[in-house]
């Protein structure tokens, strides 16, 4: 696994044109998504458009978005997807849904197409979902560093998923897919049926990505920890980075000060939040804090009239929630990935009250505020007691978020990425790496031939 480092600033190695003038090299990015759609620059949208700014830096961007099929709707394109799946079942190479929703044979042949044209030198690809491209151009990618932004490890997202019998949660495809599918996704015996087939599916696929690509990419050291576990192979498990989402501090970390209010963001929507907004707001019912529990955001559930819980949905400005007197309580439940809302409380200096699940993305030690359920039932009803705590908590997760998540640390660590230095010599004797590109999983290079 190897953990983000600020090299010695260089510039990515251009490449040379037939006439001799040096051209800077083409990095293309393949998304699933309109990474500009979202004005709010939240989630996962915010993070693809820090990266395109930072791998921005080593070369020229060259965008890409691969459709998926519920935006190709047409019967021959389900038709041909469900045959797609029961054949890589048969092969015994069973094919994740969520890549199996981006295998439209039109599509890919496009972006294959675009790719031949753009010659990039770097193949960059938004996620595990469209890895079937690399079966398409397995012959075209001799000399290509290709890199595979996973985010979150959604193999373990899975199995957290099916181990707490959790609803399945669609996210930003929850738009594509029509709603009776959509109610029949998220219902309980099928969000379990379909988490244990992404489990195993998706397993098979990350490990290898791993083995036929040159970087994979987590936010979080606990997912890397867990990809990097699953090979014995020291070379292999190098090519796990580690790179956090990037967050400026907005303001200087003030002591809190009394009244305490204790906040949260975040939808029902999303089963994370759905979790932590139910387990608060027992506690609230149970203990009667004299503080207050503000929920902010739009809930799909009607708000659950309970003394001390105010319910103040969709809020315009995150600077209009963290007051001198404000506490994030984010007692996660579902692993996986890094806490934006944690990261966000921190860069307005506010202190984050959670627990082991809330901070596990993050190489964030000794923080006084990572309790567990007694302690932090006890800070919620006495916070008067605790205000060293707190304020020592937003003194150093802001000292944190300055020191390990500032621009120029992501921008470097990108760079190891895309532009690593160049690598010794392999042993004597040293077996050959295996063929880039050409995952053993689902339908393989039926999309495109290579013209060469």
């Amino acid at each position: 696994m190897t953990p983000v480092q600020a090299p010695e600033a260089r510039p990515m190695a251009p490449y040379d044109r037939p006439d001799g003038a040096a051209v800077a090299p083409t990095i293309a990015m393949v998304t699933t998504r309109d990474t500009d759609a979202d004005p709010t620059l939240s989630g996962r949208h915010r993070t693809v458009r820090f990266v395109r700014e930072a791998v921005g830096r080593c070369g020229t961007v060259s965008e890409h978005r691969l459709h998926n099929l519920f935006e190709c709707r047409s019967v021959p394109v389900l038709v041909g997807a469900a045959f797609r799946f029961l054949w890589g079942l048969l092969r015994g190479r069973p094919l994740p849904l969520q890549c199996l929703l981006f295998s439209v044979p039109a599509e890919r042949r496009r972006l294959v197409g675009e790719l031949r044209e753009t010659r990039p030198r770097v193949l960059y690809l938004d996620g595990i979902r469209p890895c079937l491209l690399l079966n398409d151009l397995a012959g075209d990618l001799d000399g290509v560093r290709v890199v595979v932004d996973m985010d979150d490890l959604m193999s373990r997202r899975m199995a957290l998923i099916r181990e707490r019998r959790l609803p399945l949660s669609l996210g930003y495809l929850r738009a594509s897919v029509p709603g009776p599918l959509r109610a029949v996704a998220e219902s309980a015996p099928v969000a379990r049926l379909v988490t244990g087939y992404e489990m195993w599916a998706l397993r098979r696929v990350e490990r290898a990505a791993l083995e036929r690509t040159d970087a994979v990419v987590l936010l979080s050291a606990a997912d890397a920890a867990d990809l990097a576990g699953r090979t014995r192979d020291p070379a292999l498990a190098a090519r796990v980075h580690v790179v956090p989402p990037p967050r400026e501090a907005v303001r200087e970390a003030v002591p809190v000060k009394p009244p305490i209010r204790f906040v949260l963001i975040g939808s029902d929507r999303q089963v994370q939040n759905r979790l932590s907004i139910d387990h608060l707001v027992d506690l609230w019912r149970r203990v009667r804090p004299a503080a207050e529990l503000h929920v902010f955001g739009r809930q799909q559930r009607p708000p659950i009239p309970v003394p001390g819980v105010v319910w103040r949905g969709f809020v315009e400005k995150v600077d209009d929630v963290y007051d001198a007197h404000s506490v994030l309580l984010y007692p996660a439940f579902l692993g996986g990935g890094v806490k934006s809302k944690v990261i966000e409380a921190f860069s307005y200096g506010a202190p984050v009250v959670g627990n082991r699940t809330t901070f596990e993305g993050l190489a964030l030690t000794d923080y006084p505020l990572c309790l567990e359920a007694e302690a932090i039932e006890a800070l919620v009803a006495d916070p008067a007691a605790h205000l060293e705590a707190l304020r020592e908590g937003g003194r150093t997760g802001q000292a944190f978020l300055r020191a390990a998540l500032n621009l120029d640390r992501y921008r470097a660590g990108w760079r190891e990425v895309v532009a690593p230095a160049a690598p010794a010599p392999p042993p004597a004797g040293a077996p050959r790496p295996a063929r880039k590109g050409a995952l053993r999983f689902g339908t393989e290079g039926g999309a495109a031939r290579s013209p060469r």
